[in-house]
């Protein structure tokens, strides 16, 4: 369950990376370093 939970967060963390990181890209024309942070509240 807990490794389940693991890589459901680093699947978040890739979508965020992936969508926010195409529109920078052509928005601003750069490919920016994302980093994102998911935390369990």
């Amino acid at each position: 369950m807990v490794g389940n939970k693991d890589h459901t967060t680093y699947q978040l963390q890739q979508a965020v990376r992936r969508v926010v990181g195409t529109w920078v890209n052509r928005r601003y024309r750069r490919r920016p370093m994302i980093v994102p942070v998911v935390l369990e509240a």
